[in-house]
């Protein structure tokens, strides 16, 4: 299904259903270790995304042989080991003109979160009031660099393991257990299975930020899997049956909601009981 492809913890099926969709998102940003797996990443999709709005084989050409004009890397200063202020204001300018031999231009910024202040600033500006022609991707090791604000107008793209497989966790058994009721559970089930898997994921994250701080990013990954649960509940109980309580379509917007609340830092337990109320008689 398509909403587990965009919420899929795969990058490469991330990037492949935002193309199919036609839903291209004017900023992402790759968190990973692998500098290199992340840029072949970017590359493909830079591919696919010419490929799907203007057919012409010269595109793969010349990005196999990195001389196209509408794809273009950043890495930091040489001096400061940072974007500089200076350095973004180029960048920001270059992505209000238009491609010059493609539909889409491309702003690949390497190692981002090694940014001036200033220098995050000003692209937030951009970010806010993006050019409809301009994608950026930003790398980074960590988004725990990065402002909060950036974060949240960008789609996250894990290259990264989760440290712990989700279906092991003990919060999914709330979940679980909740589901099972269905279609007889009321507001009390889904508030206390709410919490329930919040006090629990809490303790997860707070764990993670005492033994490996870098890691404590994974748990979006997390929250993530739970909406697959839900999803993927839905598929097995109400679509082989003949009491069917809402659409597909119905349920991309309502999972596309819920993913935005998530990428806004909203709390796991409001998103999931916004999610299952919508399920609930």
């Amino acid at each position: 299904m398509l909403v587990i492809q965009i919420m899929s913890s795969d990058p490469e099926m991330i990037l492949k259903s935002f193309i199919d969709l036609e839903k291209i998102p004017h900023a992402l940003i790759f968190i990973g270790d692998d500098i290199s797996e992340m840029m072949q990443s970017a590359r493909s999709f830079t591919k696919e995304v010419f490929m799907r709005f203007d057919p012409k084989e010269n595109h793969i050409s010349k990005m196999d042989h990195e001389a196209h004009l509408d794809f273009h890397v950043f890495l930091p200063g040489s001096k400061t080991h940072q974007f500089s202020i200076e350095q973004i204001k180029q960048i920001c300018t270059q992505s209000n003109l238009y491609p010059r031999e493609a539909p889409k231009q491309f702003f690949v910024l390497k190692h981002a979160h090694r940014m001036q202040d200033a220098a995050a600033n000003a692209l937030l500006k951009t970010l806010e009031e993006p050019s409809k022609d301009s994608i950026f991707i930003l790398m980074v090791e960590s988004i725990d660099a990065m402002l909060p604000t950036i974060i949240s107008r960008m789609h996250k793209i894990y290259f990264q393991e989760s440290p712990s497989s989700y279906d092991e966790k003990s919060y999914c058994k709330a979940l679980d257990s909740l589901l099972g009721k269905w279609p007889k559970f009321t507001y009390n089930d889904v508030y206390v299975s709410c919490e329930d898997i919040q006090k629990k994921l809490d303790e997860e994250i707070a764990l993670q930020k005492k033994e490996n701080p870098s890691q404590s990013a994974f748990m979006d990954k997390e929250a993530f899997a739970l909406l697959i649960r839900v999803q993927k509940w839905y598929q097995e109980k109400i679509l082989q049956s003949d009491s069917k309580i809402m659409s597909l379509k119905e349920l991309s917007k309502i999972m596309d909601r819920t993913q935005t609340a998530l990428e806004r830092s909203t709390r796991l337990s409001t998103c999931l009981e916004y999610l299952l109320l919508c399920f609930a008689s």
